[in-house]
């Protein structure tokens, strides 16, 4: 695969088959009424066609054209293609935070997407009483965070700060890449008044 992340992304998920949705995912809105939903570097959308089958509106967004385009295909396939609006966004571009999707969103779902400079535009996104919902890979012990990989506790700090309820915040064993990896999960709900 080549240099240009775009290209990266295309190449794999022309490839990739549709797979369930994380059950963190399932466990986030077990029980919530259906909002809007924004699902974060959607990929092929086993999120967002998920929370649509569950009667969610979804703003799905990836920077993969050849993802998008599946997910489109997929949602009109199941009838769901009103309930899902994908796009195609640079998240990793300078200025992603000015052009994602507006809010405020019942729920932000960031699952397996690293997004560091994002953070604060996503929070801000959550409607008071909104949920996040979080997956990312874990450094291994002894290495040290990085673009892809954060620090344990990495997920949830950001959001204690802001005064959010944590829902859930653990870590489970996972994989990456057919490695055995850890995986932190977060959900958390943003109370009246917190930023």
């Amino acid at each position: 695969m080549g240099g240009d992340p775009r290209a990266r992304w295309d190449e794999r998920h022309a490839a990739a088959r549709l797979r369930a949705p994380d059950p963190l995912l399932l466990e986030a809105v077990d029980g919530v009424p259906p909002g809007r939903a924004l699902d974060v570097a959607c990929g092929l959308g086993r999120h967002a066609l998920a929370l649509a089958a569950r009667g969610w509106r979804v703003t799905a967004v990836d920077v993969s054209p050849v993802a998008v385009e599946r997910l489109r295909a997929e949602a009109a396939r199941r009838g769901l293609a009103r309930r899902i609006d994908a796009a195609v966004v640079d998240l990793e571009a300078e200025a992603a935070a000015a052009v994602l999707p507006p809010g405020p969103f019942d729920l932000v779902a960031v699952l397996y997407f690293a997004c560091r400079p994002l953070w604060p535009a996503l929070c801000d996104a959550v409607r008071p009483g909104g949920r996040v919902v979080t997956a990312a890979h874990v450094a291994p012990p002894g290495d040290r965070p990085h673009r892809y990989a954060l620090a344990p506790g990495e997920l949830a700090a950001p959001l204690r700060a802001r005064g959010w309820r944590i829902v859930c915040d653990r870590l489970v064993a996972g994989r990456h890449r057919d490695r055995p990896a850890q995986v932190a999960q977060v959900i958390a709900i943003r109370p009246p008044g917190a930023p």
